[in-house]
């Protein structure tokens, strides 16, 4: 999870720094700039405006300004109420949000003369748009197939034979009254000095 929170931001900051590579700034008018007689209206159809360019205004200051303005204003040549002045000879205007934007010069008579733009910004997703991120995230150090060793079937081991102990051969039943009496008689017959003698014949 933490790997994709990370995915998505580096694509967010890689995304905002290739729109400020690729940003342009729009010289107003071209070569001739801001200034009566220009054919702004072709000129401005020729370009494209995205969020992240610039325009730039070049004029005499003693004989120009830039102004920006409304719809009604715009199409009347009328600045009643501006909503920003420009008068220092070289004036940038970055494009930050979408939309129409509507510029004309303040000095009287200009704005009927031609002197008066007006700038379709587009976002900037629409001129560059992105790849989306893929919904897994792959290993980085994921080994490659070919590099995996096959696993080898585990043989079955030799069983070991379990050892049970010697069976003792019983002695017949028939036998053991022939022990037994043979045993008594041999012992009457000696005293108890002589048994040790008796004990080496009987386990032979």
């Amino acid at each position: 999870m933490a790997s994709r929170e990370m995915l998505i931001i580096i694509s967010v900051l890689t995304t905002t720094l290739v729109g400020l590579a690729v940003a342009t700034d729009h010289t107003i008018g071209g070569p001739s700039g801001w200034t009566v007689g220009a054919s702004l209206r072709t000129w401005a159809a020729g370009q494209t405006f995205a969020v992240g360019d610039n325009l730039v205004f070049s004029y005499p200051a003693a004989f120009h300004d830039v102004v920006e303005v409304t719809k009604p204003e715009f199409d009347s040549c009328q600045a009643v109420k501006p909503l920003i002045t420009f008068a220092n000879g070289n004036s940038l205007v970055p494009l930050t949000t979408p939309g129409k934007r509507y510029f004309i010069c303040g000095m009287p008579g200009h704005c009927s003369q031609g002197m008066k733009l007006e700038v379709n910004v587009v976002p900037t997703a629409t001129a560059a748009p992105t790849a989306p991120l893929p919904n897994t995230v792959p290993s980085l150090n994921a080994p490659s197939p070919s590099s995996v060793l096959p696993i080898q079937p585990l043989l079955p081991l030799n069983p070991v034979p379990i050892l049970s102990p010697p069976s003792s051969t019983p002695l017949p039943s028939s036998s053991l009254p022939l022990i037994s009496s043979t045993f008594s008689g041999t012992i009457s017959g000696y005293s108890s000095g002589d048994f040790s003698a008796v004990v080496p014949r009987l386990t032979r």
